[in-house]
């Protein structure tokens, strides 16, 4: 049995810091962890983050979402792994059933855990202002704020079969 952790939150929920911490304190699992942000980075280098022009940025998400889907479904494949970490915003429900459906349709003994983090705002943008240009986006707080409106939380046998919630605060 695989385990498919798919994390959803706003930005600067600390989703990252938190699957670089899982991976850390699960040495002896093979994980894979899918990283929207480092797959972006590969994709159109770290200057992505410095952009200010918002055709660039908006382009550099869609072609990077366009890419994780595929490594998500590739990852699903190998025999060999114990857990995928999907290390994404995942808002809405739509995009979570996607992964949901692939996951079982690849083996329906997979196991998809949604792991839902605090959804405050404020918080969020408190952290994302502390973060190095290097780490990430500085997203503004209204963008973080609408975010968290548009969040959807996770619905059992829809988008995963158990919630693990995480309040990093």
């Amino acid at each position: 049995m695989r385990r498919i952790l798919t994390l959803a939150g706003i930005q600067g929920a600390v989703k990252s810091t938190w699957a670089q911490r899982y991976v850390r304190l699960h040495p002896q699992q093979n994980v894979i962890w899918l990283n929207s942000d480092t797959i972006r980075v590969h994709l159109f280098g770290k200057g992505v983050y410095q952009s200010n022009d918002p055709a660039f940025i908006r382009q550099a998400v869609q072609t990077s979402v366009a890419h994780f889907k595929w490594l998500y479904q590739q990852c699903l494949l190998l025999p060999q792994v114990d857990v995928i970490l999907v290390d994404a915003i995942n808002l809405r429900i739509d995009q979570r059933r996607d992964y949901y459906r692939w996951a079982k349709a690849a083996d329906p003994a997979n196991v998809v855990i949604g792991v839902q983090f605090a959804n405050d705002w404020r918080r969020a943008a408190e952290q994302v202002q502390q973060r190095p240009p290097s780490v990430g986006m500085h997203v503004p707080a209204e963008v973080i704020r609408n975010s968290a409106r548009r969040f959807q939380p996770f619905q059992l046998g829809y988008d995963c079969d158990a919630i693990e919630q995480i309040v990093p605060w």
